[in-house]
């Protein structure tokens, strides 16, 4: 469920009296719209240059004689769709794992700060 308004303005810090931080934040949203339309760029054309080194069937791609790109296998599938798109050929594949995880909860009940200590933040805009 999404934080309400009013308790993302409870947990706000007012940046308000910072010098500069009018620029910093204009600043941030410039550059955070220049790296989308770069990266919506750029995916054009590394699928053009993809599409090129599949065509012919190498791993590599050269351009005035030196090794400039790749395109090959990695050790990873995607799984997910695998599964999703062939259920009934994958069934009889499937098997069950067993897997250890660790409760946080009950960690954080008896060492707080040690959990906080590895508390992740991210960075976002609002």
């Amino acid at each position: 469920m999404a934080e309400s308004f009013e308790s993302k303005m409870t947990a706000s810090a007012a940046l308000d009296s910072f010098p500069g931080i009018a620029d910093d934040l204009r600043w941030d949203d410039e550059i955070t719209e220049t790296i989308k339309k770069l990266q919506k760029e750029q995916k054009v054309i590394r699928d053009r240059i993809t599409a090129r080194i599949k065509e012919t069937g190498k791993p590599y791609a050269t351009f005035q004689g030196m090794i400039v790109r790749r395109y090959k296998p990695t050790n990873k599938y995607a799984i997910a769709s695998l599964i999703s798109e062939n259920p009934t050929l994958v069934e009889p594949y499937m098997r069950p794992v067993l897997k250890q995880e660790l409760d946080l909860e009950h960690l954080r009940q008896d060492f707080p700060e040690l959990v906080e200590r590895y508390h992740t933040y991210q960075y976002g805009i609002e």
